[in-house]
């Protein structure tokens, strides 16, 4: 890191009293380039951003070994790898399901029932 990263990044931890932690699930550059094409200025732009401000943070984290590798092996990022898993409590019977969906129907309609359908 340059001594000057490292100053701004202090000096704006200090100003708000935060350390700087990113989650990386996935490259947000490589999402962008799903829409756009990856020679496009705002997705390398994009790259470039995630690049810097990662190699500044504090702390990093992700979800898989994978991502924890790559970071490392192309951004010269250190990552903890915190494995994402769904509580083994949470396990809903068909019936929970459909009366979650229903409750979520009044609220959300995008969990409405299609009434074509019906």
């Amino acid at each position: 890191k340059q001594w000057y990263q490292r100053r701004v990044r202090g000096f704006t931890c200090r100003l708000y009293g935060a350390r700087m932690i990113i989650d990386w699930h996935n490259y947000g550059y490589t999402i962008l380039g799903l829409k756009l094409p990856t020679t496009s200025p705002v997705v390398r732009a994009a790259r470039m951003f995630e690049r810097f401000f990662g190699q500044l943070a504090d702390e990093n984290f992700c979800v898989t070994n994978a991502m924890s590798h790559d970071l490392v092996k192309n951004w010269g990022i250190t990552a903890c790898a915190l494995h994402d898993r769904p509580c083994k409590t949470t396990k809903l019977s068909t019936s929970q399901k459909h009366e979650l969906l229903l409750r979520l129907g009044k609220q959300y309609p995008i969990f409405k029932e299609d009434e074509s359908t019906t």
